[in-house]
């Protein structure tokens, strides 16, 4: 009898304990048959366990209350339900609830995955300067955020990320995948940089998020309205999650924080 074939669906399935029990049996024969898929299965639960061990720690914080305001419509720009409730998942009590990334936020539109491949090339290449790191520094920050903000054709902010130690050094306009895109660059007193790209969404594509890594470079990614915003590092995926919800809390409270 010819076994049937399983996909991402199954495997997914299979992880959050989701998969009928009579089904169970033929994957787990399947899985033994095709060893790159079993590898597959463990690097997908592997990757759960991290996003579990940096968000349980904090399934009890309170939920901010620019969230609490936009699910209850009381913000000028609102979000639809489960815009807000990807945030929540992600930002406040994510892995404590048993959700994951892939799960809850809707699949990422191609124009995601390329704000995610620019956004790390940019950083590859801007942190290992030394002389030259940004094209404007933090000293001329309303300059830089007019500038840029100009020139992407929407309004920029510079999130103030000083609470988790690192601090802006300044920013770079760069080429987008259509049009200008712009670079945020932030350090912290042992050197380590973080950048954060923003680029046009032309097609307005719905809130999504995801974690892509090159390396020991790791991005957090997400499209929000008129713009993508990725965040890269090679800080290790705690500290990238801990920076990416200080930051998507400052832009969806109207800019810094």
């Amino acid at each position: 009898m010819t076994r049937r074939s399983f996909g991402d669906a199954d495997l997914n399935a299979y992880l959050d304990g989701e998969m009928p029990v009579e089904e169970q049996a033929d994957f787990e024969a399947w899985l033994a048959e095709n060893p790159a898929e079993r590898q597959r299965l463990a690097a997908y639960r592997a990757g759960l366990r991290r996003l579990h061990e940096a968000l349980d720690p904090v399934l009890d914080e309170a939920v901010p209350e620019s969230i609490t305001a936009a699910l209850n419509g009381a913000r000028r720009r609102r979000l639809v339900w489960w815009q807000a409730a990807a945030a929540i998942v992600i930002f406040t009590a994510g892995g404590g609830a048993g959700w994951s990334v892939a799960q809850f936020a809707p699949p990422i539109p191609a124009m995601g995955e390329s704000t995610a491949e620019r956004a790390l090339t940019a950083h590859r290449v801007y942190v290992a300067e030394v002389l030259h790191p940004v094209e404007v520094g933090a000293d001329q920050k309303t300059h830089l955020v007019g500038w840029l903000s100009k020139r992407l054709g929407h309004r920029l902010a510079a999130p103030v990320l000083s609470e988790a130690g690192f601090n802006l050094i300044g920013g770079r306009l760069l080429p987008g995948a259509d049009g200008a895109a712009a670079q945020l660059m932030y350090e912290d007193h042992r050197g380590e940089r973080v950048t954060l790209y923003v680029a046009v969404n032309p097609a307005n594509a719905k809130t999504a998020f995801k974690l892509a890594r090159r390396g020991a470079t790791e991005t957090f990614y997400w499209l929000d309205g008129p713009l993508g915003y990725a965040l890269a590092g090679d800080i290790g995926e705690e500290r990238l999650l801990s920076l990416a919800r200080i930051v998507y809390g400052a832009l969806i409270d109207g800019g810094e924080s």
